[in-house]
Protein backbone atom coordinates (compact mmCIF):
# COMPACT_ATOMS: atom_id res chain seq x y z
CA UNK A 1 0.00 0.00 0.00
CA UNK A 2 1.64 3.18 -1.62
CA UNK A 3 1.97 5.87 1.55
CA UNK A 4 3.33 9.51 1.46
CA UNK A 5 6.03 10.42 4.01
CA UNK A 6 4.43 10.48 7.44
CA UNK A 7 3.50 9.25 10.79
CA UNK A 8 0.86 6.31 10.64
CA UNK A 9 -0.61 3.98 13.36
CA UNK A 10 -0.57 0.47 12.48
CA UNK A 11 -2.95 -2.54 13.81
CA UNK A 12 -2.70 -6.07 12.87
CA UNK A 13 -5.74 -8.39 13.59
CA UNK A 14 -5.02 -12.29 12.96
CA UNK A 15 -7.72 -14.64 13.54
CA UNK A 16 -7.63 -18.50 13.48
CA UNK A 17 -9.49 -21.08 11.60
CA UNK A 18 -11.25 -21.63 14.80
CA UNK A 19 -12.16 -17.94 15.11
CA UNK A 20 -9.69 -16.97 17.69
CA UNK A 21 -7.90 -13.11 17.27
CA UNK A 22 -5.36 -11.56 18.59
CA UNK A 23 -4.40 -8.13 17.26
CA UNK A 24 -1.02 -5.80 17.78
CA UNK A 25 -0.18 -2.21 17.41
CA UNK A 26 2.41 -0.03 16.45
CA UNK A 27 3.72 3.40 14.38
CA UNK A 28 4.86 2.95 11.18
CA UNK A 29 7.09 6.38 9.41
CA UNK A 30 7.32 6.65 6.18
CA UNK A 31 10.43 9.43 5.58
CA UNK A 32 10.45 11.98 2.31
CA UNK A 33 13.16 11.14 -0.20
CA UNK A 34 16.16 13.66 -0.18
CA UNK A 35 15.08 17.00 -1.90
CA UNK A 36 11.61 16.31 -1.48
CA UNK A 37 9.85 18.87 0.21
CA UNK A 38 8.75 18.07 4.12
CA UNK A 39 7.21 20.12 6.61
CA UNK A 40 8.40 19.16 10.39
CA UNK A 41 6.33 19.62 13.71
CA UNK A 42 7.63 22.23 15.74
CA UNK A 43 5.03 23.48 18.09
CA UNK A 44 1.61 24.26 17.93
CA UNK A 45 1.77 25.52 14.57
CA UNK A 46 -0.36 22.41 13.50
CA UNK A 47 -3.02 23.68 16.15
CA UNK A 48 -5.29 26.11 13.59
CA UNK A 49 -8.19 28.07 13.41
CA UNK A 50 -10.53 27.92 10.49
CA UNK A 51 -10.77 31.54 8.62
CA UNK A 52 -7.13 32.45 10.07
CA UNK A 53 -3.28 32.58 9.19
CA UNK A 54 -1.23 29.55 9.90
CA UNK A 55 2.63 28.52 9.25
CA UNK A 56 4.65 25.83 8.46
CA UNK A 57 8.03 24.92 9.00
CA UNK A 58 10.35 22.43 6.94
CA UNK A 59 12.78 22.02 4.23
CA UNK A 60 13.15 21.85 0.11
CA UNK A 61 9.63 24.24 1.17
CA UNK A 62 10.20 26.80 -2.11
CA UNK A 63 9.02 24.52 -4.64
CA UNK A 64 5.59 24.38 -2.77
CA UNK A 65 2.51 26.21 -4.28
CA UNK A 66 -0.23 24.96 -2.64
CA UNK A 67 -1.34 22.49 0.49
CA UNK A 68 -4.22 20.68 1.12
CA UNK A 69 -5.55 19.66 4.27
CA UNK A 70 -7.70 16.08 4.74
CA UNK A 71 -10.36 16.84 1.02
CA UNK A 72 -10.04 20.36 0.88
CA UNK A 73 -9.51 22.23 -2.49
CA UNK A 74 -5.72 23.06 -3.04
CA UNK A 75 -4.98 25.92 -0.46
CA UNK A 76 -2.49 28.79 -1.89
CA UNK A 77 1.18 29.14 0.15
CA UNK A 78 3.10 31.70 0.84
CA UNK A 79 7.11 31.39 0.53
CA UNK A 80 9.60 32.82 3.41
CA UNK A 81 12.64 32.02 4.93
CA UNK A 82 13.51 32.93 8.39
CA UNK A 83 16.77 32.31 10.08
CA UNK A 84 17.97 30.14 7.63
CA UNK A 85 14.50 28.14 8.07
CA UNK A 86 11.98 27.46 5.43
CA UNK A 87 8.20 28.52 6.18
CA UNK A 88 4.48 28.65 4.68
CA UNK A 89 2.12 30.50 5.67
CA UNK A 90 -1.43 30.22 4.76
CA UNK A 91 -5.07 30.89 5.62
CA UNK A 92 -7.20 27.80 6.69
CA UNK A 93 -10.50 27.32 4.84
CA UNK A 94 -13.38 29.32 6.53
CA UNK A 95 -15.41 26.45 5.99
CA UNK A 96 -12.93 23.64 7.74
CA UNK A 97 -14.79 21.44 9.95
CA UNK A 98 -13.12 20.68 13.07
CA UNK A 99 -10.89 17.43 13.10
CA UNK A 100 -7.41 15.91 12.25
CA UNK A 101 -6.43 15.84 8.87
CA UNK A 102 -3.53 14.68 6.59
CA UNK A 103 -2.05 17.25 5.50
CA UNK A 104 -0.10 17.17 1.89
CA UNK A 105 2.31 19.82 -0.10
CA UNK A 106 1.96 20.28 -3.76
CA UNK A 107 4.53 21.68 -5.73
CA UNK A 108 4.55 23.51 -9.23
CA UNK A 109 4.25 20.02 -11.33
CA UNK A 110 1.23 18.89 -8.73
CA UNK A 111 3.31 16.55 -7.26
CA UNK A 112 1.86 15.21 -3.67
CA UNK A 113 4.09 15.19 -0.83
CA UNK A 114 2.84 13.88 2.75
CA UNK A 115 3.80 16.55 5.54
CA UNK A 116 1.68 14.68 8.57
CA UNK A 117 -1.57 15.77 10.26
CA UNK A 118 -2.96 19.17 11.04
CA UNK A 119 -5.80 19.89 13.66
CA UNK A 120 -8.82 22.31 13.12
CA UNK A 121 -10.15 23.57 15.89
CA UNK A 122 -12.86 26.02 16.75
CA UNK A 123 -11.88 26.02 20.37
CA UNK A 124 -10.40 28.99 22.58
CA UNK A 125 -6.78 27.48 22.71
CA UNK A 126 -4.02 29.23 25.19
CA UNK A 127 -0.95 28.56 24.03
CA UNK A 128 2.05 31.47 26.17
CA UNK A 129 1.77 33.58 29.22
CA UNK A 130 -0.36 30.74 31.31
CA UNK A 131 2.74 29.49 33.66
CA UNK A 132 3.56 32.53 35.13
CA UNK A 133 1.35 35.45 36.10
CA UNK A 134 1.90 38.45 38.44
CA UNK A 135 -0.42 39.21 40.86
CA UNK A 136 -2.19 42.46 40.80
CA UNK A 137 -0.77 42.69 37.63
CA UNK A 138 -1.92 43.19 33.87
CA UNK A 139 -1.72 39.65 32.21
CA UNK A 140 -1.24 38.86 28.85
CA UNK A 141 -2.29 35.50 27.09
CA UNK A 142 -1.76 34.29 23.55
CA UNK A 143 -3.48 31.56 21.50
CA UNK A 144 -6.28 31.41 18.65
CA UNK A 145 -9.89 31.87 18.87
CA UNK A 146 -9.63 33.72 21.86
CA UNK A 147 -12.51 35.98 20.77
CA UNK A 148 -14.38 33.93 22.08
CA UNK A 149 -13.33 33.82 25.83
CA UNK A 150 -15.95 34.65 28.30
CA UNK A 151 -13.87 34.35 31.42
CA UNK A 152 -11.26 32.55 32.89
CA UNK A 153 -10.74 31.14 36.50
CA UNK A 154 -7.73 31.71 38.42
CA UNK A 155 -7.65 29.83 42.04
CA UNK A 156 -11.02 29.76 42.23
CA UNK A 157 -11.42 33.53 41.18
CA UNK A 158 -13.07 34.45 37.76
CA UNK A 159 -12.57 36.89 35.31
CA UNK A 160 -14.93 38.07 32.75
CA UNK A 161 -13.76 42.15 32.15
CA UNK A 162 -10.60 41.85 29.52
CA UNK A 163 -8.75 44.95 28.76
CA UNK A 164 -8.26 43.23 25.34
CA UNK A 165 -9.59 40.38 23.42
CA UNK A 166 -8.48 39.39 19.84
CA UNK A 167 -8.82 36.80 17.97
CA UNK A 168 -4.99 35.90 19.20
CA UNK A 169 -4.82 37.92 22.87
CA UNK A 170 -6.78 38.10 25.77
CA UNK A 171 -5.70 40.92 28.42
CA UNK A 172 -7.00 41.49 31.88
CA UNK A 173 -6.65 42.10 35.49
CA UNK A 174 -5.21 39.37 37.47
CA UNK A 175 -6.22 39.38 41.03
CA UNK A 176 -4.33 39.74 44.18
CA UNK A 177 -3.06 36.03 45.34
CA UNK A 178 -0.55 35.04 47.75
CA UNK A 179 2.72 33.98 45.93
CA UNK A 180 2.24 29.98 44.82
CA UNK A 181 0.72 27.65 42.48
CA UNK A 182 -2.96 28.00 41.60
CA UNK A 183 -5.28 25.81 38.81
CA UNK A 184 -6.47 27.91 35.68
CA UNK A 185 -9.67 27.46 33.77
CA UNK A 186 -11.66 28.85 31.35
CA UNK A 187 -14.92 29.06 29.71
CA UNK A 188 -15.80 30.12 26.10
CA UNK A 189 -19.31 31.74 24.88
CA UNK A 190 -20.84 28.68 23.83
CA UNK A 191 -19.94 27.58 27.63
CA UNK A 192 -17.16 24.64 25.88
CA UNK A 193 -14.35 24.59 28.15
CA UNK A 194 -11.28 27.18 27.19
CA UNK A 195 -8.05 24.69 26.38
CA UNK A 196 -4.23 25.39 27.40
CA UNK A 197 -1.73 23.83 25.40
CA UNK A 198 1.62 22.55 27.77
CA UNK A 199 4.66 20.51 27.16
CA UNK A 200 3.19 19.06 23.89
CA UNK A 201 -0.56 18.64 25.21
CA UNK A 202 -3.86 20.40 25.14
CA UNK A 203 -5.47 20.44 28.67
CA UNK A 204 -8.51 22.07 29.49
CA UNK A 205 -6.92 23.08 33.02
CA UNK A 206 -3.49 24.05 34.09
CA UNK A 207 -1.29 25.23 36.97
CA UNK A 208 -0.20 28.82 36.91
CA UNK A 209 2.43 30.36 39.27
CA UNK A 210 1.11 33.44 40.72
CA UNK A 211 3.73 35.75 42.13
CA UNK A 212 4.26 39.08 43.68
CA UNK A 213 7.77 40.04 42.49
CA UNK A 214 8.69 43.31 41.17
CA UNK A 215 8.58 43.22 36.94
CA UNK A 216 11.23 44.90 35.42
CA UNK A 217 10.39 44.14 32.14
CA UNK A 218 7.73 41.81 30.27
CA UNK A 219 7.17 41.46 26.51
CA UNK A 220 8.80 38.94 23.64
CA UNK A 221 11.79 39.99 22.40
CA UNK A 222 14.18 37.47 20.12
CA UNK A 223 17.90 37.36 20.53
CA UNK A 224 20.58 36.04 18.33
CA UNK A 225 24.20 36.94 17.76
CA UNK A 226 24.11 35.93 14.39
CA UNK A 227 22.09 38.73 13.70
CA UNK A 228 24.19 42.37 12.30
CA UNK A 229 25.44 44.33 15.04
CA UNK A 230 22.72 46.97 14.37
CA UNK A 231 19.82 44.81 14.67
CA UNK A 232 18.11 45.47 18.12
CA UNK A 233 17.70 41.73 18.42
CA UNK A 234 21.31 41.45 18.31
CA UNK A 235 21.08 41.40 22.32
CA UNK A 236 18.14 42.01 24.77
CA UNK A 237 19.11 45.64 26.07
CA UNK A 238 15.88 46.83 27.39
CA UNK A 239 16.67 47.12 31.38
CA UNK A 240 18.59 51.00 31.80
CA UNK A 241 21.70 51.38 34.01
CA UNK A 242 19.51 53.41 35.97
CA UNK A 243 17.14 50.54 37.60
CA UNK A 244 20.31 48.46 38.55
CA UNK A 245 21.59 51.51 40.43
CA UNK A 246 18.49 51.09 42.40
CA UNK A 247 18.65 47.74 43.14
CA UNK A 248 20.28 46.46 47.12
CA UNK A 249 22.44 43.62 46.63
CA UNK A 250 22.13 39.95 46.96
CA UNK A 251 18.64 40.79 45.09
CA UNK A 252 17.94 37.62 42.81
CA UNK A 253 16.48 38.37 39.09
CA UNK A 254 15.03 35.69 37.19
CA UNK A 255 14.86 36.10 33.42
CA UNK A 256 11.80 33.81 31.67
CA UNK A 257 13.01 32.56 28.42
CA UNK A 258 11.33 30.78 25.13
CA UNK A 259 12.66 29.12 22.59
CA UNK A 260 12.07 29.67 18.98
CA UNK A 261 11.39 26.14 17.52
CA UNK A 262 12.79 26.87 14.09
CA UNK A 263 16.32 28.18 15.61
CA UNK A 264 19.30 24.48 15.88
CA UNK A 265 19.87 26.02 18.79
CA UNK A 266 19.64 27.50 22.04
CA UNK A 267 22.09 29.49 24.45
CA UNK A 268 21.93 32.37 27.07
CA UNK A 269 24.40 34.26 28.47
CA UNK A 270 23.96 37.04 31.45
CA UNK A 271 26.83 40.17 30.46
CA UNK A 272 27.76 44.00 31.14
CA UNK A 273 27.30 45.75 27.21
CA UNK A 274 31.11 44.86 27.24
CA UNK A 275 29.78 40.80 26.86
CA UNK A 276 31.64 40.47 30.87
CA UNK A 277 29.78 37.40 32.12
CA UNK A 278 28.22 38.71 35.10
CA UNK A 279 30.14 36.88 38.22
CA UNK A 280 28.84 33.37 39.00
CA UNK A 281 27.09 33.06 35.51
CA UNK A 282 27.45 31.48 32.11
CA UNK A 283 26.32 29.89 29.20
CA UNK A 284 23.01 28.65 29.64
CA UNK A 285 21.92 25.85 26.81
CA UNK A 286 18.50 24.57 26.94
CA UNK A 287 15.48 23.08 24.53
CA UNK A 288 13.02 24.26 26.14
CA UNK A 289 11.47 27.53 27.93
CA UNK A 290 13.02 27.73 31.18
CA UNK A 291 14.04 30.85 33.63
CA UNK A 292 17.44 31.80 34.77
CA UNK A 293 17.94 33.05 38.38
CA UNK A 294 21.09 35.47 38.46
CA UNK A 295 22.11 36.97 42.01
CA UNK A 296 22.81 40.33 41.86
CA UNK A 297 25.79 40.43 44.13
CA UNK A 298 27.65 43.94 44.90
CA UNK A 299 30.35 42.75 42.00
CA UNK A 300 27.78 42.48 39.89
CA UNK A 301 25.85 45.42 40.42
CA UNK A 302 29.20 47.45 40.35
CA UNK A 303 30.40 45.85 36.68
CA UNK A 304 26.79 46.70 35.21
CA UNK A 305 27.78 50.58 36.60
CA UNK A 306 30.96 49.95 34.94
CA UNK A 307 30.46 48.55 31.85
CA UNK A 308 28.06 50.44 30.25
CA UNK A 309 25.05 48.52 31.24
CA UNK A 310 23.00 45.04 31.48
CA UNK A 311 22.31 43.14 28.54
CA UNK A 312 21.35 39.19 27.57
CA UNK A 313 23.06 37.51 24.77
CA UNK A 314 23.00 34.01 22.80
CA UNK A 315 20.99 32.52 20.17
CA UNK A 316 17.50 31.08 19.85
CA UNK A 317 15.57 32.39 22.28
CA UNK A 318 12.78 35.43 23.27
CA UNK A 319 12.81 37.11 26.73
CA UNK A 320 9.51 37.07 27.97
CA UNK A 321 9.75 38.13 31.47
CA UNK A 322 12.34 39.82 34.31
CA UNK A 323 11.72 39.75 37.31
CA UNK A 324 13.15 40.65 40.68
CA UNK A 325 12.68 39.79 44.23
Amino acid sequence: MPLPAGTYEMKVVVTTTQGKSTSREGIINVNPLDGDPWASEVSFERIVAPGHSAVLYGRNLSSVKSITIGASEPIPVVYSTENGNDILTYTVPANAVNGTFRLELIDAEGMNYGANKVTVSSSALITSGADRITSGAVTTLTGINLDRVASIEIGGTRISEFTEKTLTAISFSTPTLEDGEYPMSGVMNDGAEVQFYKNGQVETTTTVVMSSQQTLWSGHHYVSWDLPDESPNKTFNLIGMDVFAGIKPGAVMSIHYSVEPTDEYHQLRTTTVWWNDLPGTGTIEFSTDGIAEITLTKEALDMIQEQAGFICVGHGYYVDLVTLR
